[in-house]
């Protein structure tokens, strides 16, 4: 009995420092990237982005200085009349002299025509550098699933939860166990016919 506590308790503390680990990471990834406190990580929710990107994508984000993208670019951003963020390729980069930011026309690749944003931080449709996240540095297929099960359902976490416990119980090994008393002793002796 007393090795399956330890086997639990080695189960534990395993997925404590996996939890500690990736969090870690994350942080580390988002200082790295550019983009705290914001997430580098973005999963790809609807079909606007076919063929570069599909739905369940996960993609890696970069902060960039706004001067620095170019049109061709994919980009990440947000606009205060959405409730989630927006990922598209930028189409125009103009300057406004007015308040001297720059401002991006944008386009998912798979939309027949380019975006005219109506958030009170747009200006003729386009938006500002503020609101860019990040440019996709790097895209991963079908990872972006799990975000979305997470965030798209409210049993998401449950789901992932279920998951976690299944691997945690299918870990521990039930049924009769041996004592020492209950094993054969087998010995190996030259001397046990003499």
């Amino acid at each position: 009995m007393k090795k399956y506590k330890r086997e639990i308790i080695e189960t534990v503390v395993f997925i404590i420092i996996a939890v500690v680990g990736s969090y870690a990471i994350f942080i580390g990834l988002e200082v790295g990237l550019g983009t705290y406190p914001e997430s580098p990580l973005r999963s790809v929710s609807s079909g606007s982005m076919r063929p570069t990107y599909n739905v369940g994508d996960l993609l890696i984000l970069q902060n960039i200085p706004s001067d620095r993208l170019q049109v061709d670019d994919v980009i990440v951003f947000e606009v205060s009349t959405r409730s989630y963020d927006i990922v598209h390729r930028i189409i125009e980069i103009q300057y406004r002299s007015q308040d001297g930011k720059l401002y991006f026309r944008t386009k998912g690749d798979n939309n027949p025509s380019a975006d005219y944003w109506r958030g009170s931080e747009c200006w003729n449709g386009m938006i500002p550098q503020e609101n860019v996240i990040g440019k996709v540095i790097l895209s991963v297929p079908i990872i972006g699933y799990v975000s979305l099960a997470v965030s798209g359902s409210p049993y998401g976490i449950l789901i992932i939860g279920a998951v976690i416990l299944l691997i945690i119980l299918i870990s521990i090994p039930f049924g009769e166990t041996k004592t020492p008393e209950d094993e054969e002793i087998i010995t190996n002796s030259k001397d046990q016919n003499h």
